[in-house]
């Protein structure tokens, strides 16, 4: 760019005028790159991730079309969703499971537990809060609870 800069300009413009349209150039260059350098990155980083969770929010809309999604986290939260993910995956695990109560979450999660402990071999349970946060326990009420809702769900 330089190069170009200096080689040829317009007989028109006199060659101070040249130089400062080169030099507000470079300076607009720049900035410019730094922005689109910012926005490849937020391309290649954010978007695929975003693209991943779309994804698996349309597989399960697609297993489970009976049940309408609206956000992932909190549908799979109340049981229902995953059910009819057993089923989707494994016909014949649980096939009314559009008729279980989306308002009883623990019992829809207890029963789904149980069908993977018998259909997949999973032992690990699975309690309402985890689902709700995406798998992490918190807080110390949780902690006094698990006791009592795992010793329930066995």
């Amino acid at each position: 760019m330089a190069k170009l800069c200096q080689s040829s300009y317009p007989a028109s413009l006199g060659s101070k005028a040249w130089a400062w349209v080169c030099a507000a150039w470079a300076a607009v260059w720049t900035r410019l790159f730094s922005y689109l350098a910012l926005a490849w990155l937020y391309v290649w980083t954010v978007l695929p991730v975003w693209k991943r969770e779309k994804s698996l929010a349309e597989w399960v809309r697609r297993c489970v079309p009976s049940q309408p999604l609206e956000d992932l986290q909190q549908d799979l939260a109340d049981g229902v969703v995953l059910c009819g993910l057993l089923e989707a995956v494994l016909p014949g695990a649980c096939p009314r499971f559009d008729l279980l109560p989306k308002n009883n979450p623990e019992t829809n999660l207890h029963i789904a537990s149980r069908l993977a402990a018998a259909f997949l071999g999973v032992t690990e349970v699975t309690e309402r809060g985890e689902t709700e946060r995406g798998g992490r326990k918190g807080g110390e009420e949780d902690e006094a609870n698990w006791g009592k809702k795992k010793k329930h769900m066995t």
